[in-house]
């Protein structure tokens, strides 16, 4: 592919040796090069820096693009005024060879101790120039500075290291990182959680949601509350054309209509409270039998409860229907042919999209001519329900972005992934949300910082689209997978004290809450089962440095109280032993003293 006294291969060589079935490309390639190549603020400052000084500046590349498209990056870029520009691809050395150097020399007739050539390869920029003596300057690339910097982007690097997707990745983190490190622009923690890990996995499902709407010619696109607010936007920014909607389908509202309380006393308590709010008659027969369980007063005025919840879901049928008419869905004429689809991250009963579907048959006024939701899911029913056996009640299709793992702390998806608001307890007359009114300091807390997150993942959509320009940039599910699972496996302790505070909804009816990452322990753990806590600890990652210095302590002395009858006080645990005391307290009472491994 070499010309003849030329070292360098050429743009041009490169696609008169493709097929001519690609020549097209070479275009397309050189809008992305020029669409999507940054400017290094760090040299940028440089380069003015130098300008104000007055010096001469003289540009060298080793590149195959021609020397018209390596101007037009370089005044893109902010890079303008310089006075040489030196393109291997135009000249036919390279420095990597060291000839670019010497014809660099003669064209400058400037001896080479007077010039300073700042570079970024090693090899190329740097012996290649001293050999000839240049003065030299060697600038670490930002990636390597970045990957040297942070363990998990290097975990990313090495296991991924010919994904296409994982590059664009780290190249869009390496750019952010820089921008901190100079100052240029400022976060607190859970903007850059936003920006690194909600926007990206956000922007990566999204796309796979509009590859899947364009497949199967979707015009219209349900995005199911909570897990839909930030996907939505994304959604949005990423521009399909394709009209959005927000919709309220909580699994509690299923339970509500459906009744599908499963024997179980706490769901049927949420079902008498939700529709005692509303209902008189069934507000009079709680307070008539508040000694007894609901679920028994639900059993024993069935056909009451059964009314009410029939009404309820008549209700959110209209509330579907307002939803529809706001995207310019004909309400009064749907059909099989009402191409509409659903987002949502994860399920196993098929909650959000059975309420739906049974929403659209109402408003069909005929099951069989009903419109069939495309249902798109980041993760459902692990081995529940395989592709060939989805839930029967009807035949809506489902497409999932995972096929065969998911990340091992779902919870952290579901955290990225969710809305500043409050869960939902109903909808008005206006169809506007009703929410919890006494939330738990949960998801107070929640409230309180996912702005910030979903703030800074709306940034990271908007900077892929724009640098790439609506280009398609896919990340895999895989690759999505293992960046979580490298967050989880190996947090910064930054990550350990802010999590700590973050807790995830175990029910459908909001009354269990579990850390997302930390363990739930307390003072009284220690004093009580230390060596199952000290396992418990010791086996994540994820230790607050209150717990540290706990186990700290603990490793010194430890006290455990065996009932009311026995203290043991307990110095050094882990040396040999030294003093064994029993001292009686009081009549039934006895505190044991030890110095060393209590014998």
């Amino acid at each position: 592919m070499r010309h003849i006294k030329r070292n360098e291969i050429t743009f041009d060589l490169i696609y008169e040796c493709i097929e001519s079935d690609f020549s097209d490309l070479k275009h397309e390639e050189w809008l992305l090069e020029l669409q999507t190549l940054q400017p290094n603020p760090e040299m940028l400052a440089v380069w003015h820096y130098v300008k104000s000084l007055g010096k001469r500046i003289a540009i060298t590349s080793d590149i195959y693009l021609p020397k018209d498209l390596v101007i037009k990056l370089l005044h893109k870029n902010g890079f303008v005024d310089y006075d040489y520009l030196y393109v291997s691809s135009d000249i036919g050395y390279t420095k990597a060879s060291g000839l670019l150097f010497d014809y660099i020399k003669h064209h400058l007739s400037a001896r080479p101790s007077q010039i300073l050539h700042i570079g970024d390869n090693y090899q190329s920029d740097i012996i290649q120039a001293r050999q000839r003596g240049f003065r030299t300057l060697f600038y670490q690339k930002i990636m390597e500075r970045y990957l040297n910097e942070d363990r998990r982007a290097k975990l990313l690097s090495t296991c991924f290291s010919k994904d296409l997707g994982a590059s664009i990745l780290l190249g869009l983190k390496a750019l952010h990182w820089q921008k901190k490190m100079l100052g240029l622009m400022q976060e607190n923690y859970w903007e850059n959680i936003g920006y690194e890990y909600a926007g990206v996995i956000g922007y990566a499902y999204t796309y796979f949601i509009a590859t899947e709407a364009k497949k199967h010619n979707i015009k219209s696109m349900l995005f199911v509350a909570r897990d839909g607010y930030t996907l939505q936007k994304i959604f949005e920014i990423i521009k399909t054309g394709i009209p959005t909607t927000y919709i309220y389908a909580p699994r509690f509202f299923n339970l509500v209509y459906t009744l599908q309380h499963k024997e179980d006393e706490n769901k049927a308590c949420a079902i008498l409270n939700f529709l005692a709010k509303k209902y008189t008659n069934i507000e009079n027969l709680k307070q008539q039998n508040y000694n007894i369980k609901a679920l028994e007063i639900l059993k024993t005025n069935q056909q009451v409860i059964e009314y009410a919840a029939k009404q309820e879901f008549k209700w959110y049928a209209e509330y579907v229907r307002n939803k529809l008419q706001n995207i310019d869905i004909d309400t009064k004429n749907l059909s099989p042919d009402t191409k509409i689809g659903m987002v949502d991250t994860i399920t196993v009963e098929f909650s959000a999209q059975k309420l739906l579907q049974q929403a659209l048959d109402y408003l069909s006024n005929d099951k069989e001519h009903a419109p069939n939701i495309h249902a798109n899911y980041w993760l459902y029913g692990g081995d529940a329900y395989p592709p060939n056996k989805l839930p029967t009640h009807s035949l809506f299709s489902v497409q999932q972005y995972l096929s065969n793992q998911y990340p091992q702390k779902w919870d952290f998806v579901e955290f990225l992934l969710t809305s500043p608001e409050l869960p939902v307890k109903g909808i008005d007359s206006s169809y506007q949300p009703i929410y919890d009114d006494r939330p738990n300091k949960y998801e107070a807390r929640r409230q309180n910082v996912y702005p910030y997150v979903a703030n800074y993942a709306f940034l990271f959509a908007q900077d892929i689209y724009n640098i790439f320009g609506g280009k398609n940039v896919y990340f895999s599910a895989n690759l999505m997978t293992a960046y979580l699972d490298y967050f989880y496996q190996n947090p910064t302790q930054e990550d350990i004290e802010h999590m700590d505070s973050i807790y995830h909804c175990c029910d459908n009816t909001h009354d269990n809450y579990e850390p997302l990452f930390t363990q739930q322990v307390n003072v009284k753990d220690f004093f009580r089962t230390y060596k199952k806590t000290k396992k418990r600890l010791l086996q994540t990652n994820w230790i607050t440095k209150k717990q540290r210095a706990m186990l700290a302590i603990f490793d010194l002395f430890n006290i455990k109280i065996r009932g009311i009858k026995t203290i043991e006080f307990h110095i050094f645990p882990h040396f040999p032993p030294c003093l064994n005391i029993s001292i009686r307290l009081m009549k039934h009472s006895t505190l044991k003293l030890s110095i060393g491994r209590f014998s």
